[in-house]
């Protein structure tokens, strides 16, 4: 037996195909928002739907790949012009 459930942020009517019982992620098939689906704690056949917080995760680039983007950008650099170098004094 199917159980059906509604999308929070569009409505779209989804289902799953079998009962559960701990919380299971579902991608909406129409808003592709992930729902957090857990079973109700009284009824078997119901389910409850949430959108889960986002993680504190910080964005952008940590100090430790800032200074290794930078060593490499800076190492090409220096190649490139150790190269132009050589290129122009070793020509007749």
């Amino acid at each position: 037996m199917s159980i059906r459930f509604m999308c929070n942020a569009c409505r779209t009517v989804m289902k799953l195909g079998t009962m559960i019982t701990e919380e299971k992620k579902v991608r909406c098939s129409g808003c592709g928002i992930v729902i957090l689906v857990t079973p109700h704690p009284s009824n078997p056949m119901e389910v409850v739907t949430s959108i889960p917080k986002k993680s504190e995760r910080p964005k952008g680039l940590s100090d430790a790949h800032k200074k290794l983007l930078l060593s490499v950008v800076l190492l090409i650099l220096v190649s490139l012009v150790a190269f132009g170098i050589w290129w122009t004094t070793s020509r007749p």
